[in-house]
């Protein structure tokens, strides 16, 4: 398995499985904005996205953005961790 590192980005509502990269805060960048600058620095690094709202505008945007999941936070821990782990083998 690959090894990866869970990083979550405080207040953005944003975690990215992120496979041997650190990450700075992105102080008032919202989810879209630091998925975009995420994929635009390190493409090789697969993003997923917890968030609080079930929007599916919001989380198509995300996808859009470029994260290849999409959760809202009362999934369930193992069905969070099974699209980080799906993340990290792509």
């Amino acid at each position: 398995m690959t090894p990866f590192r869970l990083v979550a980005v405080p207040g953005l509502g944003v975690s990215v499985a992120v496979a041997r990269r650190t990450l700075d805060r992105l102080p008032g960048v919202d989810g879209v904005q630091a998925t975009i600058a995420l994929r635009e620095a390190c493409p090789e690094v697969a993003v997923v996205c917890l968030t609080a709202s079930a929007n599916l505008r919001e989380m198509e945007a995300l996808k859009q953005a470029g994260a290849v999941a999409c959760l809202t936070k009362d999934r369930e821990l193992d069905e969070i961790v099974a699209a980080i782990r799906a993340a990290a083998t792509r």
